[in-house]
């Protein structure tokens, strides 16, 4: 695993403390001394984030991989942030149980990083965003200090719940050490059904319509661009796949399963296939790992954040602008939550700046917001990658900061505004 964030190695190495203890000691003394940290778990959300300012250290937060509890009967467990998602699901699918994360890579993805980089999934149209099934953690701030919010009992509590600040913080307040989630029970069945449409229009009407409807998916996702053909085996500029995951008892299944074939009919849905669960899950594997594998897509990947009623407007000014440049692209779109992932592959280097540039006005233009998760590192000194200028909490962001890690030790200059 390589531990260069773009294009800077850490000065002093990488150190791997193997206790609560070590890992308060070290953090101590480095807060103390002035240097920089920059904690990682499976690596594969280290290119999110600005352009360190100060990367001293390395912390491999590996050894911290135990499963301290598990209560089957009570749906929850607790962990340590250096297990693997992979590890935790494989443990709970014994007990018929998983946890509503589906980060991409999950053999290599721990759950310190899947929490503190927020790498959503697309198990949220039924199971909701991965920060509520987090509901105790533990946390080391950067003066050794050990906190502890929530705990292992699934209960409604008045006030603040202090373990959301760290949930997509990027580890700038903190290093999770331990976290507390409710699980879920795992569908006595499970299916998905693919479509292809012609066009985004009818694709997006679709997905409005299921939205709408009775049914609760698992999982909903709409491909365009080049992606398509991996997923669907066909493809033209205009075409958009689909893909709806769907998981219950057997009669609720053919329930759903039925409501999406008569959608899917009534807006001219072509190559209407129903998949079994082992092609269901080898379909939202490769849908899930398509930002973590290594595809054509290597320079560029953006996060959209908008408002569903704008996805639209804007897969479709988005899908023109890059059709008319030198790109290759990808679009995957979450319809229901106005949330989507954009790949693009630049191939006339010199354009790539005002081509990012392009793309964010576009989405700015809905009242959105495109975050670039990944960039190679000439680009990323040449625009915000986070977007800032869209947010109005940016002082509130500056005070907690000033608060938890006023010497700048954890991911210096990595955050939101240079946070």
């Amino acid at each position: 695993m390589s531990l260069i964030i773009d294009d800077i190695e850490p000065s002093k190495g990488v150190e791997k403390p193997v206790s609560l203890d070590q890992l308060s000691s070290l953090l101590r003394e480095a807060d103390g001394e002035g240097i920089g940290i920059v904690p990682f778990g499976g690596g594969t959300r280290l290119d999110v984030g600005s352009i360190p300012t100060k990367y001293d250290i390395a912390l491999d937060l590996s050894a911290f991989d135990q499963i301290v509890s598990h209560n089957p009967a009570d749906l929850t467990c607790t962990v340590g942030a250096g297990i693997t998602v992979g590890v935790l699901q494989e443990t709970l699918a014994a007990h018929g149980q998983f946890l509503a994360v589906d980060t991409p890579l999950p053999d290599k993805a721990t759950i310190g990083g899947t929490i503190a980089s927020s790498a959503l999934g697309y198990l949220r149209w039924q199971l909701g965003h991965p920060r509520d099934t987090v509901i105790g953690m533990e946390v080391i701030l950067a003066n050794g200090t050990v906190t502890k919010s929530g705990g292992q009992v699934v209960k409604n509590v008045s006030g603040y719940d202090m373990a959301r600040l760290h949930v997509g913080g990027l580890g700038t307040l903190g290093i999770i050490s331990k976290v507390s989630f409710k699980l879920t029970p795992r569908p006595f069945k499970e299916l998905s059904v693919k479509l292809l449409f012609r066009d985004s229009y009818m694709a997006h009407s679709f997905a409005h319509s299921l939205f709408g409807s009775s049914m609760m998916p698992l999982a909903f996702a709409s491909v365009h661009g080049d992606a398509v053909e991996l997923f669907a085996g066909q493809s033209s500029k205009t075409d958009v796949f689909c893909a709806i995951k769907i998981g219950g008892r057997l009669r609720a299944c053919d329930r759903q399963v039925a409501i999406v074939e008569k959608l899917a009919r009534d807006f001219e849905a072509q190559g209407i296939q129903t998949v079994d669960e082992a092609e269901s899950d080898l379909l939202w594997q490769s849908i899930r790992d398509y930002s973590g594998s290594s595809n054509k897509f290597d320079s560029i990947i953006g996060r959209i954040y908008a408002s569903p009623s704008n996805m639209h407007e804007i897969e479709e000014t988005l899908v023109k602008r890059l059709s008319v440049s030198s790109s290759i692209y990808s679009l995957i779109c979450q319809q229901g939550f106005g949330a989507a992932l954009l790949f693009v592959e630049d191939s006339e280097n010199k354009s790539e700046v005002s081509l990012l540039k392009d793309l964010r006005e576009i989405v700015n233009r809905f009242q959105s917001t495109l975050v670039f998760e990944k960039l190679p590192p000439l680009l990323k000194a040449s625009i915000d990658v986070w977007d800032s200028g869209r947010l109005s909490s940016i002082e509130q962001m500056k005070s907690l900061k000033k608060t938890y890690d006023p010497n700048s030790t954890l991911n210096a200059g990595r955050f939101v505004a240079g946070i």
